[in-house]
């Protein structure tokens, strides 16, 4: 078979704020498959069924995504060829890393969950059975230790996240307010029973929720000026479970909001929580998610407003709207293929036409000169790495302590990529949740430190800070040896943080 069109979303760059269509994602039609011959080293060809567009997408910009490589999130894709065993020709699978394209090739390690036939609708997986309602559901069963007769407090209840939130809470028999940034999001806050919905942009914050009594529970989607407003509403041993900062996801650290109302914490004994999804269900389980919410789903009692386009290229400007809060649900890109059938000998049998089924996009998009460079699509090899910092630049950065703004993947790369896919279509990364040898790895990091590095580092230092000077002018290379393997062993028990703290930006879709 002669190669099919296969159109991608391709990053290009990380923007400074929002993201603009045709400058730093773009849509390439020119990217061609063949879905009969390309090679899979092991690994599944899937065609995309359903692809979702999440907030938290953002967040993966800065640390995942290289250059002119497909975009990647949520999605969902049947199988049409395989070489793994463990995957047969006409499963649908999920994944965290699929790439915004009409076909994908998984290598053998790709971390793909198979997905049960419910009766469902496939986007049902990217939303309410997704990472989001999990987030929800294991987030509130954790942390909000919610009573009968509780406030609670949903900032963005509208999204997903929000959504499965309130009809928990109120099911549970709570008082629930919940605020979204338009009057129609409001208008299904209230079709989902949500005793007080009100629209933050048209009434204040504060104010409505001193003539409800206060909050007992705050499930914050939000961050910035918004949380420091709630905390002044709690009442005292209330509970707010921090689980995205939307409000500041397209800002640099240096326009973040400083909260001023910490005191609030002391005088009313507040407990907040900082949630990481990942994090949770490693520590306590997932509360019986798959079986409770799915049953919750098939019954109707829970519910999600999904935003569907039938047009790939109208995910970049939904990825737009839902961080600047002008989408109407949940993003989702459902893609059918006119002509094309599986079969069961794992080929595809095309009609004469080949071209994707799509409604019309009413989204306009400014495409750059950036459309006409080759796409890497990394069928063959595995991905190009940033290169890593050499041992003299590393140590350089211990001592001055400009490690803040390096990728962890430069600092310890032998740690994280321990593993290289043989075809993957995407670049690959650790789990957020895999162990890390942070022992073994600083260990290997001061070994690898000769004698010259060591005294350059003990030189710098004194360079650099006259208080260390007395301490480290006259220690031997041996000594300065041992304050390296120190240092080396202190940032690597803080690397799994620093990870912890990219997935939790990674980890936040449709607050």
């Amino acid at each position: 078979m002669s190669p099919v069109p296969n159109p991608t979303i391709v990053f290009i760059s990380n923007p400074q704020g929002v993201p603009v269509p045709g400058e730093h994602l773009v849509h390439r039609n020119d990217v061609t498959i063949d879905p009969e011959n390309v090679p899979l080293h092991g690994g599944i060809l899937t065609r995309t069924v359903s692809l979702g567009v999440d907030p938290y997408l953002r967040n993966r910009m800065p640390y995942e995504y290289k250059p002119n490589t497909p975009f990647l999130g949520h999605g969902v894709g049947v199988i049409i060829r395989s070489e793994n065993a463990k995957y047969q020709v006409g499963q649908h699978i999920h994944t965290p890393d699929y790439p915004f394209a009409h076909y994908a090739v998984f290598s053998p390690d790709a971390n793909l969950r198979v997905l049960k036939e419910e009766g469902l609708p496939w986007s049902t997986y990217l939303g309410v059975l997704g990472l989001a309602g999990q987030t929800a559901w294991v987030g509130y069963k954790a942390f909000a230790h919610a009573k009968k007769g509780d406030t609670i407090y949903i900032s963005t209840g509208a999204g997903v996240v929000g959504s499965v939130i309130c009809q928990v809470a109120k099911a549970e028999g709570l008082r629930v307010i919940s605020s979204a940034g338009s009057d129609s999001k409001v208008e299904f806050l209230k079709e989902l029973g949500v005793d007080v919905a009100f629209n933050y942009k048209k009434q204040d914050i504060a104010t409505v929720l001193k003539e409800n009594g206060g909050v007992d529970i705050y499930w914050d989607n939000v961050g910035g000026k918004a949380l420091e407003t709630v905390m002044g509403c709690m009442n005292k041993w209330g509970r707010i479970v921090i689980c995205g900062f939307i409000s500041e996801y397209n800002l640099p650290p240096s326009e973040y909001h400083g909260n001023q109302s910490m005191l609030q914490v002391l005088v009313k004994n507040l407990t907040i929580s900082g949630y990481v999804l990942f994090d949770a269900l490693d520590k306590l389980g997932d509360f019986n998610f798959w079986s409770e919410v799915t049953t919750l789903v098939k019954e109707g009692k829970l519910k999600v407003k999904e935003q569907v386009s039938n047009n790939l290229e109208d995910s970049m400007q939904m990825l737009v709207d839902c961080l600047v809060g002008t989408n109407d649900g949940k993003g989702v890109i459902v893609l059918e293929l006119k002509g094309v059938e599986v079969t069961w000998d794992g080929y595809l049998r095309h009609s004469q036409s080949q071209e994707a089924s799509s409604e019309s996009s009413n989204v306009t998009t400014t495409v750059t000169e950036a459309e006409s460079q080759p796409l890497e699509t990394r069928t063959d090899s595995a991905p190009e790495e940033q290169p890593p910092l050499s041992f003299q630049q590393l140590s350089e950065m211990i001592a001055t302590g400009n490690l803040t703004d390096v990728p962890f993947n430069r600092l310890i790369p032998e740690a994280i990529s321990d593993q290289k896919p043989s075809a993957p279509a995407m670049p690959t990364r650790r789990k957020p949740w895999e162990t890390v040898d942070t022992s073994r790895m600083a260990d290997e990091m001061a070994a690898r430190m000769p004698d010259e590095i060591a005294n350059s580092l003990a030189a710098e230092i004194a360079h650099k800070d006259a208080d260390r000077r007395l301490e480290t002018a006259d220690m031997t290379a041996d000594e300065m040896a041992e304050k390296v393997a120190e240092l080396a062993h202190r940032m690597a028990d803080e690397l799994p943080g620093r990870m912890a703290d990219e997935a939790e930006m990674a980890g936040k879709t449709a607050r």
